[in-house]
């Protein structure tokens, strides 16, 4: 976008642990206070690699659908911070509407994106780039489950083990 002459505006939490704004002079960067700090970011996205990389190969489809989702609720609850951080900052959410965006990109995890694209009445724009695609069909038969280290090319214990992780995802999304 910025190549093709777009200006491009990056809401950035505050504390960052990731991200240095002070990196590129090519974007403009907002910052929003979060409920969370720094530390408490760093070691949930640490227990999150170190789940993936290492603990999910030694645990059983239940050990892992309960850290999964141990893990998915405090994802939410970083969330849940990120939200209010934007939506209950009335500064924020003036210095966004007098911007004049024309269009609100966002990764499918931070939920309140559709909320900021309709207080800005803008479309929205999800960009998956390691999500799964929920609008688009994904067979189990070969599309593996997200943190599974399964892939295309499965075993039919390797598909049946699969099915049953996205069996479990489903029953735990309703619970």
């Amino acid at each position: 976008l910025i190549d093709r002459g777009h200006n491009v505006t990056v809401l950035v939490p505050n504390p960052s642990p990731f991200m240095d704004t002070k990196e590129s002079d090519r974007f403009s960067y907002q910052h929003f206070s979060v409920s969370m700090n720094a530390q408490d970011m760093h070691d949930f996205f640490k227990e999150l690699v170190h789940f993936s990389a290492y603990e999910s190969d030694q645990l059983n489809l239940l050990q892992y659908q309960i850290k999964f989702y141990e893990l998915a609720f405090k994802h939410q609850d970083m969330a849940f911070s990120y939200c209010d951080g934007i939506i209950k900052s009335p500064e924020l959410m003036d210095k966004l509407r007098n911007g004049k965006f024309d269009i609100v990109l966002s990764d499918p995890h931070f939920q309140c994106s559709d909320i900021v694209a309709e207080e800005l009445n803008v479309p929205l724009v999800y960009t998956f780039h390691v999500t799964n695609t929920y609008i688009m069909p994904s067979p189990p038969s070969f599309i593996p489950g997200v943190m599974t280290k399964l892939t295309d090319k499965m075993s039919f214990r390797e598909r049946i083990k699969n099915m049953r992780f996205y069996l479990t995802q489903d029953v735990f999304s309703i619970v």
